[in-house]
């Protein structure tokens, strides 16, 4: 029961054109019109969420944006059928601490595969994808999927969650959220929003929002924290950085030094959970990042409708022509070396360049 004072979350009712794909009989299928079909689906993490949220968090977060973002568009479209696939509770790069459900990133490439194929199979044209889970091989698994089975199939599948979301947990949409919340944000909201996210000061405030009974009680206690970052990979991002190589130009895919300093922070909880890196002897791991005390409802409110909206939009314009569905990506889609089949195809290449040397010899 919702307690009392609590906002009700921003949800659509279910248009009659929104359907939930494991209730069609085969012939309710078949009748669909393909080009004006639309299937959503979750792909997300079992991952725990430091001590005071659900170990569901990004699979929560990504159902409600997946059933958001489709009755939306039905709501707008009554001529398209939109189809709720059941959500996928599968995800790559989670904190390896128990209760964590860590799946390869190959696993996660496969089963979206799977899945945008057999929605080709059955007519479906448009597939749309939703995540809110940040592990980069993870993010990076889904878009490759999609653009797989978008070539493959001649279909549009994509999944537009990182894209959404990024710029909200870096700070870089300062000014969306005050319009949302038509007031400027106080410096220490400010500084909750825009240093790290994991169970911090955004997805606790989505869950004051939606579901405030599945907060633990001792949230506003939890203070800023956040995994410490392996060293040598940010001595060589730096190292890079200051000789201009690799470095990221305008408009270009993200640089090698920001990526080294992405991984460095992968590494290094990595390593803290499972070593105790850069605590002291005898300390728990590190289980959030952010700063849980600074939320509230109110920026749950508005973190739950601009990652529904920026959805919707890349929806729209895929819909519309406006952009391809291969063009809807985030950073997780630019370093080479967390693709799904980065080390199969080094080993390939690096296997077919030993036996070239070998035969020259």
């Amino acid at each position: 029961m919702r307690p009392p004072g609590a906002l009700a979350p921003l949800a659509t009712p279910e248009p009659a054109n929104f359907l939930r794909l494991e209730e069609l009989s085969l012939e309710r299928l078949r009748a669909l019109d393909g080009a004006r079909t639309l299937a959503v689906c979750a792909v997300s993490a079992l991952e725990v969420h430091g001590p005071h949220l659900p170990i569901g968090a990004d699979f929560h977060q990504a159902v409600w944006m997946a059933d958001e973002t489709g009755r939306r568009f039905a709501a707008a479209h009554p001529e398209w059928t939109v189809l709720r696939h059941p959500p996928l509770p599968i995800g790559a790069d989670e904190l390896p601490i128990a209760g964590s459900i860590d799946s390869p990133p190959r696993v996660v490439y496969a089963a979206v595969t799977a899945l945008g194929d057999s929605l080709a199979r059955a007519g479906i044209r448009w597939i749309l994808i939703t995540n809110a889970h940040g592990g980069p091989r993870h993010a990076a698994a889904l878009e490759a999927a999609c653009r797989r089975v978008t070539r493959r199939r001649g279909v549009a599948m994509f999944t537009p969650s990182v894209r959404a979301l990024h710029p909200l947990v870096t700070g870089r949409a300062e000014a969306r959220v005050e319009a949302f919340l038509g007031r400027k944000l106080r410096d220490d909201e400010r500084h909750g929003l825009a240093t790290g996210e994991h169970a911090g000061t955004w997805e606790t405030s989505w869950y004051l929002a939606m579901h405030p009974e599945w907060v633990g009680a001792g949230w506003r206690e939890l203070g800023e924290d956040h995994p410490p970052r392996f060293a040598p990979l940010l001595r060589a991002a730096g190292w890079l950085r200051r000789r201009g190589v690799g470095v990221r130009r305008r408009g270009a895919r993200l640089g090698l030094p920001d990526t080294l300093e992405a991984l460095s922070g992968s590494v290094g909880w990595l390593l803290n959970t499972r070593r105790g890196y850069g605590r002291p002897p005898g300390a728990p791991p590190v289980s959030y990042s952010g700063w849980p005390a600074v939320a509230s409802p109110e920026l749950g409110r508005a973190y739950a409708e601009l990652s529904v909206a920026a959805s919707l939009a890349d929806l729209e314009a895929v819909v519309a022509g406006r952009a391809r569905a291969d063009e809807i990506r985030s950073i997780a889609s630019d370093p080479a070396i967390i693709q799904p089949n980065f080390w199969r195809w080094a080993a390939l290449a690096a296997g077919l360049a030993l036996l070239a040397l070998r035969a020259l010899a």
